[in-house]
């Protein structure tokens, strides 16, 4: 665990994104970190973030031509409206 407030969270962990994002619970709560989230779930990953962070704004960005490399950013409003 890490004791530091976090302000960008960034998960690519090869299918693990779920349990990883559920681990990261208390940062995503309490600090509010801009997350970067590469998943291959686009239904799954971005409904549990929402559910922790109902406010986010959630983005999607697609940097292959293969199913590969989806990220999903999910960014707190303090972030969003700069």
């Amino acid at each position: 665990m890490v004791p530091e407030k976090i302000t960008l969270l960034k998960v690519d962990v090869e299918g693990e994104e779920a349990p990883t994002t559920a681990g990261a619970r208390r940062h995503v709560e309490v600090d509010r970190p801009t997350l970067t989230t590469a998943t291959q779930d686009l239904w799954d990953l971005p409904r549990r973030i929402l559910d922790v962070t109902p406010n986010y704004q959630l983005y999607l960005r697609h940097y292959t031509d293969v199913a590969y490399e989806t990220v999903v950013y999910a960014v707190p409003p303090s972030v969003a409206d700069c």
